[in-house]
C-alpha cells in the first residue's frame, strides 16, 4: 500500500496482518501513526473462511436452518 500524507498531518495505519494477529487485551487494534510524506507498506494476509458465518443478535439462537437463508 502506498499512502500520502499531506503536510502537517498525521495519519493513523492499521494492517490486516498485525490487527488479526496481535490484538491487544483492551480490544484495541495495533497501529502505527505515521507523519506527513510518502510511506508504503506491505503486509502478509490471509482470508477466513468464505462465506463468513452469520452475526445474529443476542436474542436469537443458531440453528443450520439459519445458513440457508443467508445465503
Amino acid at each position: 500500500m502506498d499512502l500520502t500524507v499531506p503536510p502537517n498531518s498525521r495519519a493513523l495505519v492499521t494492517l490486516p496482518s498485525e490487527w488479526k494477529s496481535s490484538a491487544t487485551d483492551e480490544g484495541e487494534e495495533p497501529s502505527k501513526e505515521v507523519a506527513s510524506g510518502e510511506h508504503h507498506f506491505e503486509c502478509t494476509w490471509l482470508p477466513e473462511e468464505w462465506p463468513p458465518k452469520v452475526l445474529l443478535p443476542p436474542n436469537i439462537s443458531y440453528s443450520p436452518e439459519l445458513d440457508e437463508i443467508a445465503v
